[in-house]
């Protein structure tokens, strides 16, 4: 019983310094992207979007690197499911979400593909090196198209830049980008390695924890800016970011980690997991394609009760 109960207080202390250390690294790149005068657009279509990625894309190319390729894959998918299912649910919860832009709906439309790409390169059970550079190109192809939508004016980025980018800021950003950095990295190393030998004295599967437990933990600052956005009146903005992040979450995240090291695709990451995350994500679609283009509380309690019923359906699977 202690060691269980010292299990968890690790990997709660992973979470949070996963958590805090993401927060100012992310601070901190912004700042340095701001310091340097590199565009807004390109700062908050990439530099933005992938600081925010970073916990999930640490955990993974640890987990994988580690010889725990059940987390690796169960923290990438297992965060899209989460960030829909939980996330954005909560956040329409708290404030109803319209979003009416073209935008939003074309990158909706390529998460969906992202995720049925993931689930083409799996069929073999495995996401090889050579499935890895597919999905570094898809990356590149997604970060390259945000840039350009966003530089010709399309869409603006939503994210406010750092103004104080005097040089007497400069060494507090230095030590925050590095302690982030480190504080990441540390917390990652201990999620993984609890989260596998948590998963050992319960007696579930690693992919079980993975897809609770490590996805939820690693999706904890989406959580707090997608509150912290509706609670604002402005639950739109997290919406955005969290279709982002999920696009991230399966190209970037998963080519990192399968690079690192091959990763075995499951028989329930292709027959639960991956369409759950599809499901979710045509819901987006079609609840911001057609009508008011508003999700309302009423539809998110729906969708928060259906990532109940897919952590429930978890359990038992995890027990076999």
């Amino acid at each position: 019983m202690e060691s269980i109960i010292l299990t968890i207080l690790l990997f709660g202390l992973g979470i949070l310094f996963i958590v805090k250390g993401g927060d100012w690294f992310a601070d901190s790149a912004i700042w340095f992207a701001s310091y340097t005068r590199l565009p807004k657009v390109l700062i908050g279509a990439t530099i933005v979007s992938l600081a925010t990625s970073i916990p999930e894309f640490t955990v993974s190319l640890i987990a994988s690197l580690s010889g725990s390729p059940d987390t690796a894959v169960g923290n990438a998918v297992g965060s899209t499911i989460a960030n829909m299912g939980l996330i954005l649910a909560v956040a329409a919860i708290i404030h109803p979400i319209v979003i009416k832009t073209r935008g939003f709906r074309i990158n909706t439309v390529l998460m969906l593909g992202a995720m049925a790409l993931i689930w083409l390169l799996g069929r073999d059970r495995f996401l090889s090196a050579r499935d890895g550079l597919i999905l570094l190109v898809a990356t590149i192809a997604y970060l390259g198209y945000q840039y350009w939508r966003a530089k010709s004016g399309e869409e603006q980025a939503d994210v406010d830049v750092l103004v104080h980018t005097d040089r007497a800021h400069l060494p507090r950003n230095v030590a925050l980008f590095l302690l982030g950095g480190i504080l990441v990295v540390v917390g990652s190393r201990l999620v993984v390695t609890n989260g596998v030998t948590l998963a050992e004295l319960l007696g579930v599967p690693e992919m079980l924890i993975a897809l609770t437990l490590v996805s939820v933990g690693t999706s904890l600052p989406e959580l707090v800016t997608a509150i912290s956005t509706a609670r604002k009146g402005h639950p739109d903005l997290s919406a955005g970011n969290i279709v982002g992040a999920n696009i991230l979450n399966l190209t970037w995240v998963l080519s990192g980690a399968s690079l690192a090291a091959p990763l075995p695709i499951l028989d329930q990451t292709l027959r639960l997991d991956l369409p759950v995350s599809f499901l979710f994500g045509l819901v987006l679609l079609v609840t911001f394609s057609v009508g008011r283009r508003r999700m309302g509380r009423g539809l998110a309690a729906a969708v928060l009760a259906a990532y109940a019923l897919y952590v429930a359906k978890l359990v038992p699977l995890g027990t076999i």
